[in-house]
């Protein structure tokens, strides 16, 4: 069963953890040498890193659920509110490159888009090798 980490420490704005993880996210790309971009909201990525002739597109995501092993769990899903009902649907390869996720007090990983199989959800547990 999964627990949320904001009652270990206390209420959290999860808005703010969102803008949390995109700062973190361009500080990351920017110190590796990228100059980084927000896209619109329409946009179906959250970013775009540039370094000469190179472009990346990243997906960020902010959790603040922890497995039971003690691993954030993160939702990789889409919504569409652009139609006359939300749907609910998956990522397609080519959406973006890189998965960036990020939790309060956990870290943050970047992990290639085809490196994250296709799922509602994914626990960082066997991403230890892209944590930054």
């Amino acid at each position: 069963m999964a627990y949320n980490i904001a009652d270990d420490l206390g209420p959290i704005d999860l808005e703010f953890v969102r803008v949390a993880a995109v700062n973190h996210c361009k500080e990351v790309l920017t110190l590796r040498g990228w100059q980084v971009g927000e896209t619109d909201p329409k946009c179906i990525y959250d970013l775009f890193a540039v370094k000469g002739l190179e472009l990346r597109r990243v997906q960020v995501r902010s959790s603040g659920i922890m497995s039971r092993r003690g691993w954030p769990i993160f939702k990789t899903g889409r919504i569409l509110f652009n139609t006359k009902v939300m749907k609910r649907t998956v990522f397609s390869g080519g959406d973006f490159d890189y998965w960036f996720f990020y939790t309060v007090g956990e870290g943050s990983w970047l992990i290639p888009f085809g490196d994250v199989t296709q799922r509602s959800t994914v626990s960082m547990e066997n991403f230890e090798d892209y944590r930054i």
